[in-house]
């Protein structure tokens, strides 16, 4: 048998390499292998093993990334980004962008100074390959928004279909 490949591009060569090994491996003996049916020259069915071929399965974790800042323009990007902010902000926004997770669930957990907050807590479909969910809050206990937000060490926690994948952590001094 001649076999002829012809690569687009060295990208494939792994891929191509693995197939032609999986093409042309051995039949295992005992393990890994499962019973199929042939037909007989008598057309009675009989029983022999076949070959399994495990193929790899690669696939990539959800990209999450969180930030915080004091405030959005016009065009929704964060104003002062950052994880240490001075007291007096009016509001701490907080976004977390999503890549790579679909229509899968995501919540997220919400503590201040170590003590949970459920009544931050968010949770929701991702819509799209790429979300951003942007928000806000002036109190962690979602009260007046006429004081500043308050000092403390904020720190939310982001799952995806219950699998915990990133925290972050802002402090307001």
């Amino acid at each position: 048998m001649i076999v002829t490949i012809i690569l687009p591009s060295a990208r494939w060569l792994p891929a191509a390499l693995l197939a032609l090994a999986l093409l042309f491996a051995p039949a295992q003996s005992s393990g890994g292998q499962t019973r199929a049916l042939a037909r007989s020259g008598s057309h009675h069915a009989q029983a022999q093993l076949a070959p399994r071929a495990f193929m790899p399965l690669i696939a990539a974790l959800p990209e999450i990334e969180i930030q915080f800042g004091t405030g959005v323009d016009a065009q929704n990007n964060l104003l002062n980004p950052g994880t240490t902010f001075g007291y007096g902000i009016a509001q701490l926004y907080y976004r977390y962008t999503v890549a790579g997770a679909p229509g899968r669930l995501y919540r997220t957990e919400w503590s201040v100074d170590g003590v949970r907050q459920p009544q931050l807590d968010d949770s929701g479909l991702i819509p799209s390959t790429s979300a951003v969910f942007t928000n806000f809050f002036c109190s962690p206990t979602l009260g007046s928004c006429e004081q500043p937000v308050p000092r403390a060490i904020y720190q939310v926690r982001f799952y995806i279909d219950d699998v915990f994948y990133h925290e972050a952590t802002a402090v307001v001094r």
